[in-house]
């Protein structure tokens, strides 16, 4: 475990995750960052690839898993509102663009890869507006430039 500069405990959260038989996801088990709030709930610190209803802000209850510093999730405990996109890249030359783009929306972002699959796990805060984000993704997702999943869904704006 490590401490924050603000002195939060910041703890290392597995997800166990069922793997489907086409084989996806490609992991067994994510593990997210979270700080913790209370005795056994723990605010995740950054956004999922792969584990559904989950996002970044969202609490969560955990249980210690004997000699490591990992914890186990138990459940879900109070939502922050933000949503979370997976999105797989299938043009490697996208990447820059896209991360940009994400920032231009005020979104977070980061980039994982798991074995060959690249991909990126995008942060929407809960107040932005989703819908020109959504309309972004499903034209690139057409082009077959990437395939996008989302995860969790919160307080999405409008922009009305």
């Amino acid at each position: 475990m490590s401490e924050t500069s603000d002195n939060s405990e910041t703890l290392k959260i597995k997800f166990q995750l069922e793997i489907e038989e086409d084989g996806w996801p490609p992991i067994a088990a994510e593990i997210l960052h979270g700080v913790r709030q209370k005795d056994d709930e723990v605010r995740i610190e950054n956004t999922p690839f792969f584990v559904w209803g989950l996002a970044l802000g969202d609490i969560v209850r955990t249980q210690a898993l004997d000699n490591t510093d990992t914890y186990l999730f138990s459940e879900l405990t109070a939502v922050s509102g933000n949503s979370s996109v997976s999105i797989i890249i299938r043009e490697n030359n996208v990447l820059s663009g896209l991360k940009q783009q994400f920032d231009n929306f005020g979104c977070y972002s980061e980039y994982g890869e798991f074995g060959t699959t690249k991909m990126l796990a995008v942060s929407v805060p809960a107040k932005t507006d989703y819908n020109h984000i959504r309309t972004y993704l499903d034209d690139l997702e057409a082009r077959d430039v990437i395939s996008y999943a989302e995860l969790c869904l919160g307080e999405l704006s409008s922009g009305s």
